[in-house]
């Protein structure tokens, strides 16, 4: 009986394993973290947020 190869035939391809939907899962979350993480920081203000100089002291009202 002679050796079989793997090329014999037509291969039905793998389905989606459980760790790609778990890098697909990942990868939106990160995408939908850093957007709101873009319109939190938008809320305070231009770029640099760190930038002061702008900033003056409103005592508080009476």
């Amino acid at each position: 009986m002679p050796p079989t190869s793997a090329n014999d035939g037509p291969v039905q391809k793998q389905r989606f394993s459980v760790y790609t939907m778990m890098l697909v899962l990942s990868f939106f979350a990160i995408v939908t973290a850093c957007t709101l993480l873009y319109t939190e920081l938008n809320s305070y203000g231009k770029f640099p947020w760190w930038d002061t100089a702008e900033a003056r002291f409103v005592p508080p009202a009476d």
